[in-house]
Protein backbone atom coordinates (compact mmCIF):
# COMPACT_ATOMS: atom_id res chain seq x y z
CA UNK A 1 0.00 0.00 0.00
CA UNK A 2 3.16 2.27 0.67
CA UNK A 3 3.64 2.43 -3.26
CA UNK A 4 0.13 3.47 -4.23
CA UNK A 5 0.30 6.29 -1.23
CA UNK A 6 3.17 7.60 -2.88
CA UNK A 7 2.89 7.34 -6.39
CA UNK A 8 -0.57 9.69 -5.23
CA UNK A 9 1.53 11.98 -3.71
CA UNK A 10 3.91 12.01 -6.92
CA UNK A 11 0.90 12.84 -8.99
CA UNK A 12 -0.26 15.72 -6.31
CA UNK A 13 3.67 16.94 -5.64
CA UNK A 14 4.40 20.23 -6.10
CA UNK A 15 7.51 22.62 -6.85
CA UNK A 16 8.29 25.71 -8.20
CA UNK A 17 9.30 25.48 -11.85
CA UNK A 18 7.45 26.75 -15.21
CA UNK A 19 6.98 23.96 -17.92
CA UNK A 20 7.88 23.94 -21.60
CA UNK A 21 6.18 26.77 -23.81
CA UNK A 22 3.79 25.64 -26.27
CA UNK A 23 1.75 27.91 -29.10
CA UNK A 24 -1.23 29.80 -27.63
CA UNK A 25 -3.26 29.21 -31.15
CA UNK A 26 -3.91 25.89 -30.27
CA UNK A 27 -5.46 26.51 -27.27
CA UNK A 28 -9.50 27.08 -27.74
CA UNK A 29 -11.79 28.70 -25.20
CA UNK A 30 -14.64 26.28 -24.33
CA UNK A 31 -18.23 27.76 -22.98
CA UNK A 32 -18.93 27.22 -19.01
CA UNK A 33 -22.24 25.74 -18.14
CA UNK A 34 -24.13 26.50 -15.03
CA UNK A 35 -25.18 22.97 -13.67
CA UNK A 36 -21.84 21.94 -12.38
CA UNK A 37 -22.02 25.82 -10.86
CA UNK A 38 -24.88 24.82 -8.93
CA UNK A 39 -24.38 21.03 -7.78
CA UNK A 40 -20.98 22.81 -5.75
CA UNK A 41 -23.55 24.82 -4.04
CA UNK A 42 -25.31 22.50 -2.97
CA UNK A 43 -24.40 21.34 0.88
CA UNK A 44 -24.18 17.77 1.62
CA UNK A 45 -25.93 16.70 4.97
CA UNK A 46 -24.33 13.70 6.39
CA UNK A 47 -26.39 10.93 4.91
CA UNK A 48 -25.26 12.29 1.57
CA UNK A 49 -21.51 12.66 2.93
CA UNK A 50 -21.67 8.68 3.90
CA UNK A 51 -23.27 7.30 0.62
CA UNK A 52 -20.23 9.59 -0.77
CA UNK A 53 -17.62 8.03 0.42
CA UNK A 54 -19.44 4.89 0.37
CA UNK A 55 -19.23 5.35 -3.57
CA UNK A 56 -16.07 6.62 -4.00
CA UNK A 57 -14.75 3.79 -1.87
CA UNK A 58 -16.19 1.55 -4.70
CA UNK A 59 -14.33 3.45 -6.97
CA UNK A 60 -10.83 2.83 -5.45
CA UNK A 61 -11.08 -0.41 -5.12
CA UNK A 62 -12.32 -0.95 -8.28
CA UNK A 63 -9.99 1.60 -10.37
CA UNK A 64 -7.90 -0.74 -9.85
CA UNK A 65 -9.12 -3.37 -11.66
CA UNK A 66 -9.98 -0.90 -14.83
CA UNK A 67 -5.82 -0.14 -14.49
CA UNK A 68 -5.27 -4.08 -15.23
CA UNK A 69 -4.06 -4.06 -11.87
CA UNK A 70 -1.80 -1.15 -11.57
CA UNK A 71 -1.73 0.45 -7.77
CA UNK A 72 0.57 3.16 -8.96
CA UNK A 73 -1.60 6.13 -9.25
CA UNK A 74 1.18 7.91 -11.51
CA UNK A 75 -0.21 5.05 -14.04
CA UNK A 76 -3.36 4.49 -13.49
CA UNK A 77 -5.84 7.47 -13.89
CA UNK A 78 -8.90 5.85 -12.30
CA UNK A 79 -7.24 5.25 -9.49
CA UNK A 80 -5.56 8.72 -9.29
CA UNK A 81 -8.85 10.20 -10.00
CA UNK A 82 -10.40 8.12 -7.54
CA UNK A 83 -7.75 9.35 -4.75
CA UNK A 84 -8.27 12.53 -5.80
CA UNK A 85 -11.80 12.73 -5.23
CA UNK A 86 -11.21 11.04 -1.67
CA UNK A 87 -9.28 13.84 -0.90
CA UNK A 88 -11.56 16.49 -2.03
CA UNK A 89 -14.21 15.23 0.14
CA UNK A 90 -11.61 14.58 3.24
CA UNK A 91 -11.76 11.26 3.37
CA UNK A 92 -11.24 9.91 6.83
CA UNK A 93 -7.82 8.37 6.62
CA UNK A 94 -9.17 5.33 8.13
CA UNK A 95 -11.49 4.44 5.53
CA UNK A 96 -8.80 5.36 2.69
CA UNK A 97 -6.13 2.82 4.01
CA UNK A 98 -9.48 0.26 4.05
CA UNK A 99 -10.19 1.10 0.88
CA UNK A 100 -6.62 0.87 -0.40
CA UNK A 101 -5.94 -2.47 1.17
CA UNK A 102 -9.07 -3.54 -0.59
CA UNK A 103 -7.67 -2.24 -4.14
CA UNK A 104 -4.56 -4.50 -3.48
CA UNK A 105 -5.41 -7.79 -2.09
CA UNK A 106 -9.41 -7.91 -2.22
CA UNK A 107 -12.09 -8.11 0.02
CA UNK A 108 -14.42 -10.31 1.13
CA UNK A 109 -17.51 -7.66 1.13
CA UNK A 110 -18.32 -8.44 -2.32
CA UNK A 111 -16.90 -4.93 -3.76
CA UNK A 112 -14.50 -7.36 -6.32
CA UNK A 113 -18.05 -8.48 -8.01
CA UNK A 114 -18.81 -4.53 -8.29
CA UNK A 115 -18.48 -4.44 -12.79
CA UNK A 116 -18.39 -0.41 -14.46
CA UNK A 117 -21.53 0.18 -16.74
CA UNK A 118 -22.54 3.38 -19.15
CA UNK A 119 -25.78 4.26 -19.85
CA UNK A 120 -26.97 6.67 -22.40
CA UNK A 121 -30.75 8.53 -22.39
CA UNK A 122 -32.10 11.77 -23.89
CA UNK A 123 -33.61 13.59 -21.12
CA UNK A 124 -35.88 16.59 -21.22
CA UNK A 125 -35.98 19.31 -22.83
CA UNK A 126 -33.52 17.17 -25.43
CA UNK A 127 -30.72 16.52 -22.88
CA UNK A 128 -28.66 14.05 -24.17
CA UNK A 129 -26.94 12.39 -21.14
CA UNK A 130 -24.66 9.27 -19.98
CA UNK A 131 -25.06 7.86 -16.59
CA UNK A 132 -21.54 5.49 -15.23
CA UNK A 133 -22.39 3.15 -12.91
CA UNK A 134 -20.60 0.96 -10.86
CA UNK A 135 -22.96 -2.23 -9.61
CA UNK A 136 -22.94 -5.68 -8.75
CA UNK A 137 -26.50 -5.81 -10.36
CA UNK A 138 -26.49 -4.08 -14.20
CA UNK A 139 -30.46 -5.27 -14.76
CA UNK A 140 -31.28 -3.46 -11.43
CA UNK A 141 -28.98 -0.19 -11.79
CA UNK A 142 -30.85 0.14 -15.33
CA UNK A 143 -34.24 -0.55 -14.33
CA UNK A 144 -33.34 2.49 -11.91
CA UNK A 145 -32.29 4.97 -14.30
CA UNK A 146 -34.33 4.13 -16.95
CA UNK A 147 -37.56 4.62 -14.11
CA UNK A 148 -36.25 8.43 -13.28
CA UNK A 149 -35.67 8.98 -17.33
CA UNK A 150 -39.03 7.66 -18.01
CA UNK A 151 -41.39 9.16 -14.84
CA UNK A 152 -39.82 12.96 -16.33
CA UNK A 153 -40.55 12.83 -20.17
CA UNK A 154 -36.84 11.31 -20.90
CA UNK A 155 -36.17 7.76 -22.15
CA UNK A 156 -33.39 5.04 -22.37
CA UNK A 157 -31.40 6.35 -26.12
CA UNK A 158 -28.25 6.44 -27.50
CA UNK A 159 -26.16 9.47 -27.37
CA UNK A 160 -22.64 8.44 -27.01
CA UNK A 161 -22.31 9.59 -30.59
CA UNK A 162 -22.66 12.86 -29.17
CA UNK A 163 -19.72 12.90 -26.54
CA UNK A 164 -16.56 12.39 -26.55
CA UNK A 165 -13.95 11.24 -24.21
CA UNK A 166 -11.45 14.04 -22.80
CA UNK A 167 -9.61 14.83 -20.01
CA UNK A 168 -11.12 17.35 -17.28
CA UNK A 169 -8.57 19.16 -14.96
CA UNK A 170 -9.51 21.94 -12.45
CA UNK A 171 -7.16 23.74 -10.46
CA UNK A 172 -5.92 26.62 -8.05
CA UNK A 173 -3.15 28.71 -7.53
CA UNK A 174 -2.45 26.43 -4.50
CA UNK A 175 1.74 27.60 -3.51
CA UNK A 176 2.10 29.96 -6.22
CA UNK A 177 0.29 33.18 -5.44
CA UNK A 178 -0.85 33.56 -9.17
CA UNK A 179 -3.23 35.64 -10.68
CA UNK A 180 -6.08 33.76 -12.77
CA UNK A 181 -4.49 34.96 -16.25
CA UNK A 182 -1.20 33.71 -15.22
CA UNK A 183 -2.62 30.61 -14.31
CA UNK A 184 -4.18 30.38 -18.15
CA UNK A 185 -0.70 31.30 -19.27
CA UNK A 186 0.85 28.06 -17.56
CA UNK A 187 -1.75 26.04 -18.68
CA UNK A 188 -1.25 27.16 -22.20
CA UNK A 189 2.23 26.13 -21.61
CA UNK A 190 1.46 23.07 -20.21
CA UNK A 191 -0.27 21.77 -23.46
CA UNK A 192 -3.77 21.54 -22.31
CA UNK A 193 -6.04 21.69 -25.14
CA UNK A 194 -9.15 23.84 -24.22
CA UNK A 195 -9.40 26.82 -21.83
CA UNK A 196 -12.94 25.83 -20.08
CA UNK A 197 -13.97 28.70 -17.68
CA UNK A 198 -11.51 31.50 -15.13
CA UNK A 199 -13.59 31.18 -11.94
CA UNK A 200 -13.12 34.33 -10.43
CA UNK A 201 -15.19 33.52 -6.88
CA UNK A 202 -13.54 30.08 -6.18
CA UNK A 203 -10.27 31.48 -8.28
CA UNK A 204 -9.42 27.97 -10.47
CA UNK A 205 -8.77 27.19 -14.01
CA UNK A 206 -10.80 24.78 -15.57
CA UNK A 207 -9.27 22.65 -19.08
CA UNK A 208 -9.81 20.22 -21.28
CA UNK A 209 -7.14 17.76 -22.58
CA UNK A 210 -6.26 14.80 -24.18
CA UNK A 211 -7.48 11.81 -21.08
CA UNK A 212 -4.06 9.94 -22.17
CA UNK A 213 -2.05 13.73 -20.98
CA UNK A 214 -4.24 13.98 -17.54
CA UNK A 215 -1.24 12.96 -15.52
CA UNK A 216 1.11 14.22 -17.75
CA UNK A 217 -0.03 17.84 -17.08
CA UNK A 218 -1.22 17.51 -13.26
CA UNK A 219 2.22 16.81 -13.00
CA UNK A 220 3.18 20.13 -14.75
CA UNK A 221 0.71 22.12 -12.90
CA UNK A 222 1.66 20.64 -9.35
CA UNK A 223 5.17 21.55 -10.37
CA UNK A 224 4.12 25.02 -10.46
CA UNK A 225 2.61 25.04 -6.88
CA UNK A 226 -1.24 24.61 -8.58
CA UNK A 227 -3.16 22.59 -6.12
CA UNK A 228 -5.25 20.69 -8.19
CA UNK A 229 -9.42 20.33 -7.07
CA UNK A 230 -10.58 18.00 -9.59
CA UNK A 231 -9.30 15.63 -12.50
CA UNK A 232 -10.49 12.70 -14.71
CA UNK A 233 -12.15 11.20 -17.66
CA UNK A 234 -15.42 13.29 -18.82
CA UNK A 235 -17.65 13.06 -21.68
CA UNK A 236 -17.88 16.06 -23.53
CA UNK A 237 -20.44 17.05 -25.65
CA UNK A 238 -19.71 20.40 -28.19
CA UNK A 239 -23.39 20.48 -29.22
CA UNK A 240 -25.16 22.34 -25.96
CA UNK A 241 -28.63 22.32 -25.36
CA UNK A 242 -29.92 25.03 -23.12
CA UNK A 243 -32.94 24.65 -20.80
CA UNK A 244 -35.54 26.68 -20.22
CA UNK A 245 -36.52 28.24 -17.26
CA UNK A 246 -39.84 26.16 -17.13
CA UNK A 247 -37.99 22.75 -17.62
CA UNK A 248 -35.15 24.07 -15.18
CA UNK A 249 -36.44 22.48 -11.75
CA UNK A 250 -37.37 18.97 -13.40
CA UNK A 251 -34.15 18.80 -15.04
CA UNK A 252 -32.45 19.32 -11.43
CA UNK A 253 -34.67 17.15 -9.80
CA UNK A 254 -33.31 14.76 -12.14
CA UNK A 255 -29.73 15.04 -11.46
CA UNK A 256 -30.41 15.16 -8.09
CA UNK A 257 -32.07 11.56 -8.52
CA UNK A 258 -29.52 9.96 -10.39
CA UNK A 259 -26.44 11.38 -8.61
CA UNK A 260 -28.13 10.12 -5.71
CA UNK A 261 -28.43 6.52 -6.63
CA UNK A 262 -25.70 3.93 -4.98
CA UNK A 263 -25.00 2.41 -8.27
CA UNK A 264 -24.13 5.69 -10.14
CA UNK A 265 -20.80 7.16 -10.37
CA UNK A 266 -20.70 9.72 -12.41
CA UNK A 267 -23.62 11.66 -14.57
CA UNK A 268 -22.36 13.41 -17.72
CA UNK A 269 -24.71 15.87 -19.73
CA UNK A 270 -24.55 18.81 -22.94
CA UNK A 271 -27.11 21.31 -20.81
CA UNK A 272 -25.73 24.47 -21.34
Amino acid sequence: MLSVVTGFRAVLGAGCHRGPGSSHSQVRHAGHNKWSKIKKLKGANDLQRAKRTSKITSQIISSVKAGGGETDPAHNLYLASALQMAREHQMPKATLETALKKAVGGGSDGTEDLHSSVYEGLAPPGVAIIIEALTANKNRAFAEIRHALTKRGGSMTPVSYLFTKRGRIVFGAGSSGHSLSEMEENAIEAEVEDIVNLDETDQTVEVYCGVKDVLAITKKLSKIGYEMKEFEMAYISSEKVDVPEDAAENFGSLLDQLEGMDDVVKVHHNAS
